[in-house]
C-alpha cells in the first residue's frame, strides 16, 4: 500500500475557532466539519501531519510485510496521513489579484473585479464541499475502526483546511468591498 502526505503548507497558519472541533464519537464528528462561523485573528497551528521522504515502494512494502510476519503485531496504517491525501485530492481555488483602487477605478474595472471576486466565492464554495465529501467518505470507510483520538486528529486537520479556505475566501471579499465604499464614496455609479 502506498500512502500520500499531505503538504504541510496546507495545514500551516489556520486559524482557531471557526469550525469547533468536538471530541465525540466519529457519528458527531461529521456535523462539526460541516459548519463554519467567521472570528478573527489566526494563531499557528500544529499539524500532526509530519512529512516524509518518498512513499514506500513495492519492495519496501514486501520487507515491512516480512518483518510484521515474524512478529505478532500487525503494520499500523497511519490513517490520518491517509485522510489528508484525500483532502488533498481537493483543489483549493486561486485568489484573484487585487481589486483595482476605488479612487480611480472606473466602472468596467469594478464589475470586472466584482466577478473575479464572485467567482472566486464560488470555486472557494465548491472546494468546501469536496473537503465535506471527502471527510464523510473517509469517516464512512474508517469510522468505525478509528480510535477517538485518530478521530479528533482528522477532524481537527478537516478543520484547519477549511477555516484556511474561509479565510482566504473572507480576505478576498474584504478587499474588493473596501475597494467598492472608496468607489462609492467618490461618486461612482453602483
Amino acid at each position: 500500500m502506498v500512502l500520500a502526505t499531505v503538504p504541510l503548507a496546507a495545514v500551516v497558519g489556520c486559524s482557531h475557532g471557526k469550525t469547533p472541533t468536538t471530541s465525540a464519537a466519529p457519528s458527531a464528528s461529521k456535523s462539526s466539519a460541516a459548519t463554519g462561523a467567521s472570528a478573527a485573528g489566526a494563531a499557528p497551528a500544529t499539524s500532526a501531519v509530519a512529512p516524509s521522504a518518498t512513499p514506500p515502494g513495492p519492495a519496501a512494502a514486501g520487507s515491512a510485510a516480512g518483518a510484521a510476519a515474524g512478529s505478532s503485531a500487525p503494520a499500523r496504517v497511519d490513517l490520518v496521513l491517509l485522510a489528508g491525501a484525500a483532502f488533498d485530492g481537493c483543489k483549493a481555488p486561486t485568489a484573484p489579484p487585487d481589486p483595482p483602487d476605488g479612487h480611480v477605478a472606473t466602472r468596467a474595472q469594478m464589475l470586472s473585479a466584482h466577478k473575479l471576486t464572485a467567482d472566486f466565492n464560488t470555486a472557494t464554495n465548491q472546494y468546501l464541499a469536496c473537503l465535506n465529501q471527502a471527510s464523510n467518505s473517509f469517516d464512512r470507510q474508517y469510522g468505525r475502526i478509528l480510535p477517538i483520538s485518530a478521530v479528533r486528529d482528522i477532524v481537527n486537520l478537516h478543520d484547519r483546511i477549511h477555516n484556511k479556505a474561509v479565510d482566504a475566501d473572507q480576505a478576498v471579499a474584504k478587499k474588493f468591498n473596501d475597494q467598492l465604499r472608496i468607489y462609492k464614496a467618490r461618486g461612482g455609479a453602483g
